[in-house]
C-alpha cells in the first residue's frame, strides 16, 4: 500500500500488551484522519445517489402507488431517516467487520483499536460512531478536527468516550509471515531446550489466541520481542520467521 501524499503529524505512542510486551505504534493524524473520511464520504455520497436513483425510477414507473395518498412532508421524512440510519451504522458495520477499519481507512492504512492495543469492543465501535455527528459542530468536522489536533492521542470526541485510538499501521515485514507446517519440525528439532515453563507456555498460548486479532504491525512487532526474549534460553534455528520460531517451540508442548 503506497504511502498517502499528505503529510500528517508524527506522534508515536508505547503500550504495553498482555505479554509484558512494550509496542510502539503510529497515531493517525488530523490529515490522515480527513483524508479517510473523505473517501467515506465519497463511498456514502455514491450509495445515497443510488437510493435516490432508485426512488425516482420507482416512481417514474409507478411502483410507489400506494405512496400516492402519503403526505410528502411524511415520505421526506422516512427518506431522511432511511439515510440518517446508513450514514450511522455505516462507519459501525464496517469497522466491526473489517476489524477496525472503514473502506476511507483500509486505503490510507488506518485502524481503530482500543487503547489497550487490542481490537475495539462492538460497543466501543458503535459509541464512537454514533458520537461522530458531535464532531461536525458548528460545521464540516471543524470540532472534530480541532479536539484532534490538540490532544496528545489525537483522539476526537467519540474516541475520548468509546476508549479507541486510530494507529496508521506499517507494511509487515514478508520475513515474519507464518509457519509453513513442513518448517516446524526442522525448527523443533534444532532446538537446544524445547521444554518450556508455565509461564512461558501460558505466553505463547495468549500470543496465539490473539494474534489475528491485532493488527499487522503489532502482531510482527510482538513475535519478534516474543522469540527474541525465547531464542536466549531455547536457541534453536532462529533464521527462520519469528512466527515460525514461536510455533515450532510451541508445537514441542503440544506434542
Amino acid at each position: 500500500m503506497p504511502e498517502p501524499l499528505f503529510m500528517d503529524l508524527l506522534t508515536s505512542i508505547d503500550l504495553e500488551t498482555p505479554e509484558q510486551v512494550e509496542l510502539k505504534l503510529d497515531l493517525a493524524g488530523p490529515a490522515s484522519r480527513f483524508a479517510a473520511q473523505m473517501l467515506d464520504w465519497l463511498l456514502q455520497f455514491i450509495v445515497i445517489m443510488v437510493f435516490v436513483i432508485v426512488l425516482v425510477a420507482a416512481d417514474a414507473l409507478h411502483f410507489m402507488d400506494m405512496v400516492d395518498e402519503m403526505q410528502g412532508g411524511v415520505l421526506m421524512a422516512l427518506t431522511i431517516a432511511i439515510v440518517w440510519v446508513f450514514l450511522i451504522f455505516y462507519g459501525f458495520l464496517f469497522e466491526w467487520l473489517m476489524h477496525g477499519r472503514t473502506p476511507g481507512k483500509w486505503l490510507i492504512n488506518l485502524r481503530v483499536i482500543s487503547e489497550s492495543g487490542g481490537p475495539p469492543t462492538v460497543l466501543a465501535l458503535f459509541l464512537r460512531n454514533v458520537l461522530r455527528f458531535a464532531d461536525f459542530l458548528p460545521t464540516v468536522y471543524m470540532l472534530g478536527g480541532i479536539v484532534c489536533a490538540l490532544n496528545a492521542r489525537h483522539q476526537r470526541l467519540g474516541d475520548m468516550a468509546a476508549g479507541t485510538l486510530v494507529i496508521r499501521e506499517q507494511a509487515p515485514d514478508q520475513r515474519y509471515m507464518p509457519a509453513a507446517a513442513h518448517d516446524l519440525p526442522r525448527a523443533a528439532s534444532s532446538m537446544a531446550d524445547t521444554s518450556l515453563t508455565q509461564e512461558e507456555t501460558q505466553l505463547l498460548r495468549r500470543f496465539f489466541e490473539r494474534r489475528a486479532e491485532l493488527t499487522d504491525d503489532a502482531r510482527y512487532r510482538l513475535a519478534r520481542r516474543l522469540a527474541e526474549q525465547l531464542f536466549r534460553r531455547h536457541g534453536g534455528d532462529h533464521s527462520l520467521s519469528d512466527e515460525k520460531y514461536l510455533e515450532a517451540l510451541y508445537q514441542g508442548v503440544e506434542s
